[in-house]
């Protein structure tokens, strides 16, 4: 169980875990103001959460030691979900 979780092993690996995170949310709310503002129904709420999962998801694969053929599919079903929303 210790290396399916072996970013949060080090501080820097966390660190670099939260920035991440802190960028998807911000880009997310970002462009839910925008369209908050345009008059649009999803608001900053929405595509913050859409973000951070988005972002969540494969850094977790990829950390879990997801090989790239797997990876690619947690992608196309990120983007296929995104796309229904």
């Amino acid at each position: 169980f210790h290396d399916d979780i072996a970013i949060f092993t080090d501080f820097a690996g966390l660190v670099k875990f939260c920035v991440r995170m802190a960028a998807a949310a911000a880009l997310g709310g970002v462009l839910g103001w925008q369209r908050q503002t345009a008059g649009k129904n999803a608001g900053p709420r929405t595509h913050m959460l859409v973000a951070l999962s988005t972002a969540f998801i494969p850094l977790v694969c990829l950390e879990s030691g997801f090989e790239r053929e797997q990876l690619s599919r947690v992608m196309q079903g990120l983007l296929t979900g995104i796309g229904f929303i």
